[in-house]
């Protein structure tokens, strides 16, 4: 998270105010591309797009009413992986909008899926999974629910979504192996 003014605003901006939109539902939150959002082929560069991920998804937690309650019990969000598919520049000095979409979770590890849009226009998608930790353990995703005070079972996700989920974890996996 390098955006810690945006993240800053981010905060003030929600505080206070009730999240009460549903676990499911897709959240969107308006950032402007500013000249340090750029690479040199003046669009917002690869790494950019993981650090708005990261405040769409906050912003996403405090839509749906559950950051605080998480944060409270010691519990932090980490990201495990993350893709980026890319379909056209952002353009700076303009506005674009992340819509952030939890699509599931399985045990331990949820999974949100962030279009970026400038004019209605979709021009990237990020898959991003991560787990919550506590303690530097990591929580069952049964608990979070638990914590948060949601009753849901998880939703199927899609073939090309699992297929992936079960990509990074063999990755995960064999970087575990002792070589």
């Amino acid at each position: 998270m390098n955006l810690i003014f945006r993240l800053l605003l981010l905060v003030l901006k929600k505080i206070g105010q009730p999240g009460q939109l549903p676990l499911l539902e897709t959240t969107e939150a308006e950032f402007w591309c500013l000249p340090h959002d750029c690479d040199f082929h003046l669009h917002i560069t690869n790494s950019r797009y993981a650090s708005f991920c990261d405040l769409a998804r906050i912003s996403a937690m405090f839509d749906q009413g559950v950051l605080g309650r998480l944060v409270s019990q010691g519990c932090t969000p980490v990201l495990t992986a993350q893709q980026l598919v890319n379909y056209k520049e952002i353009a700076p000095f303009r506005k674009f909008k992340v819509k952030s979409t939890i699509l599931g979770w399985d045990e331990r590890s949820w999974i949100f899926r962030h279009d970026f849009y400038q004019n209605d226009a979709l021009k990237a998608t990020v898959l991003a999974k991560g787990v919550f930790v506590r303690r530097k353990k990591v929580l069952p995703f049964g608990k979070v629910l638990e914590i948060t005070g949601k009753r849901l079972t998880s939703p199927a996700l899609p073939d090309d979504v699992q297929q992936w989920s079960r990509h990074t974890d063999l990755m995960y996996a064999a970087a575990k192996r002792p070589s």
